[in-house]
C-alpha cells in the first residue's frame, strides 16, 4: 500500500520534508510550491501529521469504508439461493 507510483508527487519522504521545512518557520506557501503540489494538499499531509504522527503519512486506501446501498445479507443470501434453484 505504501509503495506509489514512480511518479507520485509525494511519497511519504517526501511529506516528511513538508512537515520539517514548515516545522522549521518556511511558509507553507512556499513550501508547496517547492514541492509543485498546491496549498490544499499540503494542508492535508500537515493535518494528518498533527492526528497521527509519522504513521499518518502513509499512503491510504482509496477505496469507502462501506458501501451505501448495499443489500441487507438476509437478502443476498435469498437472491443466491433463488439463483441456484431456478437453474436446476
Amino acid at each position: 500500500m505504501n509503495s506509489p507510483h514512480h511518479g507520485a508527487r509525494l511519497a511519504v519522504h517526501s511529506r516528511e520534508q513538508i512537515i520539517a521545512r514548515v516545522g522549521a518557520g518556511q511558509r507553507a506557501a512556499e513550501v508547496a510550491s517547492a514541492f509543485g503540489v498546491s496549498l490544499r494538499t499540503l494542508r492535508k499531509w500537515l493535518a494528518r501529521s498533527r492526528a497521527g504522527g509519522r504513521a499518518a503519512l502513509s499512503s491510504r486506501a482509496s477505496a469507502p469504508a462501506g458501501v451505501a446501498g448495499r443489500l441487507p445479507e438476509r437478502l443476498v443470501a435469498l437472491a443466491l439461493y433463488l439463483r441456484r434453484d431456478a437453474g436446476a
